[in-house]
């Protein structure tokens, strides 16, 4: 601070001049000091103003923690918990009311963030996953899949900005490896209340649950079910506006909605190297996936139309159907409609008993019109798919006791079983997935899974089954 030019405010003026001198100073003994110049007592005093300064935040960083200590003591009090959720202002608290109701599992505020700035109140955090393929016929290998940083920030109370960029592979190089850096949502949200808020930009599209909870962590399976990456192509992102809300019809039920118009899909395009002069983004091999549309132009001139309504009765349990309709193809000819039905059920809700079970699933249809143009350039016909999961979680009291280190109260492990179906075009494809995973705590999972790749329901001499492990954390 020594040598720089200071413009000292009135008040602190006011507080050297009136600093009273030491005893010593006053009766002017010879051995006293001489009087503390301006300088010198202006530093003090900065100094003095530092340390309160850095009780203040020490008080603000204790009254975020006894609230959220105040929610988590409510959480149990249904009526409590739910005069909680009305009054959410912040990320922070709108994670605490989504992470009661259906954890990890609840969507855009059911990740786990933190660190907040001191002034906008910016938490960052991410998930980072790694995996291993052993399939039959196939090189094994290790794959560095995903790298997602995310950030979310209160700008104020009602204006709320959340980003997710995911790096793929190792993000875009020029060797080849196939890998991709993208925004997977950016969004700015004006909320007037929980009942009714305003979205717009790069929007994590309601199209079934799946795409909502995708994250590496919060799934107990490695790879996504085959209706995911195909008649709905998570990750699906498109840009455009529109709301969302939610709101508690009575008891503890809750009803959620999102309603966007967005770009839409890019399924029919313009190819003079095709017979017909236009090539279809639509297949029977990889459906809608290579049709997603990017974030810069609508290329048809044609909104299309999103939603998904979901409703919990009580924590633990959803169902949701969703959908997506709009024109597919340049000249804005023809429509494509994927629609979708989704739940999670917790039954130990009426039989105790069954504590640590859950089942979860989703069905989808792409309806797909076609006119003559259409179908000479290859556009298939309707495509479906569906999965439907079992989860049993559970622990061992003797292993927490044997080896408290590793687990801890809060370690479990899961057992899976899940069936997969999908149907492009009369492309059918069946799978079998049997999994035991462990989470030493809830954001850390390591996966051991066992893919039987079907073919009409018959497991038939084809070398494509395959053993895999990843391990996920968000962070």
């Amino acid at each position: 601070m020594r040598g720089r030019t200071r413009t000292v405010p009135v008040f602190l003026w006011i507080a050297i001049l009136s600093t009273p001198v030491s005893a010593a100073q006053e009766k002017g003994g010879g051995d006293a000091e001489g009087p503390a110049s301006v300088e010198e007592r202006l530093s003090r005093l900065e100094k003095e103003l530092e340390v309160q300064r850095a009780r203040n935040e020490a008080l603000e960083k204790e009254v975020e923690t006894l609230r959220r200590l105040n929610f988590e003591s409510n959480a149990g009090d249904a009526e409590a918990r739910a005069a909680l959720e009305r009054d959410v202002d912040s990320f922070v608290a709108r994670a605490a009311a989504a992470q009661e109701r259906l954890g990890p599992k609840a969507g855009l505020y059911g990740k786990p963030f933190l660190s907040p700035a001191r002034e906008r109140r910016t938490y960052v955090g991410g998930y980072i996953d790694l995996e291993y393929f052993d399939t039959e016929g196939e090189d094994r290998r290790f794959t560095q899949r995903r790298f997602v940083p995310f950030l979310y920030a209160d700008v104020t109370d009602q204006v709320k900005v959340a980003a997710e960029i995911e790096f793929e592979f190792g993000g875009t190089d020029s060797e080849g490896g196939g890998g991709e850096t993208k925004v997977e949502f950016a969004t700015l949200d004006y909320v007037i209340d929980e009942a009714f808020g305003f979205r717009a930009g790069a929007i994590l599209v309601p199209l079934g649950k799946f795409n909502l909870i995708h994250d590496s962590p919060v799934n107990d399976l490695t790879d996504r079910p085959l209706v995911a990456r195909t008649v709905i192509p998570t990750t699906l992102t498109e840009a455009g506006l529109g709301f969302f809300g939610s709101t508690y019809p009575f008891g503890e039920s809750k009803l959620d909605y999102e309603v966007y118009f967005l770009n839409g899909f890019r399924g029919l395009v313009e190819d003079a190297n095709a017979p017909t002069g236009f090539r279809s983004l639509l297949d029977d091999s990889s459906g809608t996936r290579d049709a997603r549309a990017g974030l810069r132009f609508d290329s048809n001139n044609s909104a299309a139309g999103a939603g998904r309504l979901a409703f919990s009765p009580f924590l633990g349990s959803e169902v949701g159907l969703s959908a997506h309709a709009g024109k597919y193809d340049d000249g804005a000819d023809n429509t494509m409609v994927i629609w979708a039905v989704d739940g999670i059920f917790q039954p130990a809700r009426f039989v105790p008993e069954l504590g640590g079970l859950e089942f979860q699933g989703e069905f989808a249809r792409a309806e797909i019109e076609r006119d003559a143009l259409a179908r000479s350039s290859g556009v298939p016909g309707d495509l479906w798919g569906y999965y439907g999961q079992a989860n049993y979680h559970f622990m061992f009291d003797f292993l927490r006791e044997a080896v408290p280190a590793v687990f801890r109260e809060e370690s479990t492990f899961t057992l899976v079983t899940r069936l997969d179906e999908t149907d492009l075009d009369s492309n059918r494809s069946e799978r079998v997935t049997v999994g035991l995973n462990f989470r030493p705590v809830e954001d850390t999972v390591f996966k051991f899974d066992y893919q039987l790749n079907l073919e009409d329901w018959d497991h038939r001499e084809i070398d494509n089954d395959a053993f895999v492990f990843s391990v996920a954390s968000y962070f």
